[in-house]
């Protein structure tokens, strides 16, 4: 992961992964789709079939990874952190909290700096109306018999939390609904 998120080429990515067994990673979770502004992103077919992926960075998620970064710089630097860059194309290197101030003046749009994505959800909803939805109330999919999504796609969008004990629950209530169909 360490390695996807390094910024640049060659002998600068090189030099970034020999720092990395001193690295003390933090993350921010930035939820998108919960409120206006920061709608999430789309996935669609291209014309010859291949995948389109589409995420804008709003100013909605500008700002709040801004927010995440002072957040950041703040608890390294109370846990005795020497230096901490950000995944910017040019990173900023902050020797102290002091050196913060810089988060201010730099960009956090589209291909900025380096964002992940992980617990993906939303992609096969759960309802009623086959129009509108992939599965039913009891997670098999609308059209094609005893096939059940039982993962985090059936929910309406991101958690904002680590999925697994949810995901958990809806395994145990799927099994009853499986077991039923066999």
């Amino acid at each position: 992961l360490a390695a996807t998120a390094a910024r640049g080429f060659g002998e600068t990515h090189f030099q970034q992964m020999q720092l990395s067994r001193y690295v003390s990673p933090i993350i921010a979770i930035c939820v998108d789709g919960l409120t206006p502004g920061a709608p999430g992103g789309t996935v669609s077919i291209y014309k010859d079939g291949r995948p389109r992926l589409n995420y804008t960075i709003t100013p909605v998620l500008q700002e709040a990874f801004l927010a995440a970064h002072h957040a950041m710089a703040k608890v390294h630097f109370a846990a005795g952190c020497e230096m901490a860059y950000t995944f910017h194309e040019e990173p900023l290197r902050l020797q102290s909290l002091a050196d913060s101030a810089g988060l201010d003046s730099l960009p956090y749009g589209n291909l900025d700096l380096s964002v992940f994505s992980a617990h993906q959800m939303g992609g096969c909803s759960l309802g009623s109306n086959p129009e509108t939805s992939v599965v039913n109330s009891k997670l098999q999919h609308h059209q094609i018999p005893n096939l059940f999504v039982v993962d985090g796609s059936v929910f309406p969008t991101a958690l904002g939390v680590n999925p697994s004990l949810t995901i958990y629950g809806l395994a145990s209530l799927a099994s009853t609904f499986v077991g039923e169909a066999v």
